[in-house]
């Protein structure tokens, strides 16, 4: 299991960010046409998408409630999102856009129950607080996708991705190719505070306050880094295109992140 130490100057993607970017995301739902348009790099529309977004938050709740999760066992997987989503008929943007406000709307009630750092034990190290930073993310991802597909913008604020990535990187971790490393990294998304994250020992630590030496600075694109995030985007992509630039005493470190924090399997991803 991760170890991991975060101050409490982190400020975490709470229940009036969710409800906010949901509302974001069901706008830009109801400006999207019939929901057929392919979003590209996935096998999934529009419509998919959204109906994949609405399902995340039911089965959410449902696990907050106390229901066995439909990912207990197996973590992240891309074929048990194509069950959820195929559990969700429901394919019209506009019908969608209501449905993402209610859901997640009774979702965020839902967590005001919750402790934030209760382990709700579906995937490693998951808690309220991870799993509102984990939909924050989905958000931030997914409408970013619908935007490009349908040529609608698409903005939310740096600041919060930023720190949704501060709550997930414990989830994300995978703790064997972290064994015994340590490195301190700052990760930079453009229009966002620096994040100071890293290893010691094989124990991750995030923003803990500690005056630390850098190792590896990085600055990303924050969509494209989303992008890499389901593997849509590799890291040496990013590289060569300067949506991810790497810098400081030790830049080389930034090639060992995609076995640190690895691109999570994702339904409707396309093969290529």
């Amino acid at each position: 299991m991760t170890q991991v130490t975060t101050a409490s100057a982190t400020r975490r993607a709470g229940e009036t960010e969710m409800r906010d970017m949901a509302g974001r995301f069901a706008a830009l739902l109801r400006g999207a046409g019939d929901g057929s348009t392919q979003v590209p790099g996935m096998r999934w529309t529009v419509g998919e998408i959204g109906a994949h977004v609405v399902q995340s938050a039911i089965h959410a709740r449902e696990v907050v409630e106390g229901a066995r999760s439909s990912y207990e066992g197996v973590g992240f997987n891309a074929a048990v999102d194509e069950r959820l989503l195929a559990a969700q008929p429901e394919r019209n943007p506009a019908r969608l856009a209501d449905l993402v406000e209610s859901s997640y709307d009774a979702l965020a009630e839902t967590l005001t129950a919750k402790p934030d750092d209760e382990v709700l034990g579906v995937i490693d190290q998951l808690t309220p607080a991870s799993l509102r930073g984990i939909l924050a993310l989905d958000f931030m991802l997914h409408g970013t996708q619908i935007g490009v597909a349908t040529g609608q913008p698409f903005d939310f604020p740096v600041a919060e991705m930023r720190d949704a990535a501060a709550l997930v990187l414990p989830v994300l971790t995978d703790d064997g190719a972290a064994a015994g490393l340590t490195a301190t990294f700052s990760l930079t998304f453009r229009g966002a505070s620096p994040l100071l994250y890293g290893w010691e020992g094989g124990r991750l630590w995030i923003d803990d306050g500690h005056q630390r030496q850098v190792d590896c600075r990085v600055l990303a694109d924050p969509r494209a880094f989303l992008l890499q995030g389901i593997g849509l985007y590799p890291v040496w992509k990013l590289a060569l295109t300067g949506k991810l630039i790497s810098y400081g005493r030790k830049p080389w470190l930034a090639m060992r992140l995609p076995k640190l924090l690895p691109a999570v399997p994702h339904g409707g991803v396309a093969r290529n």
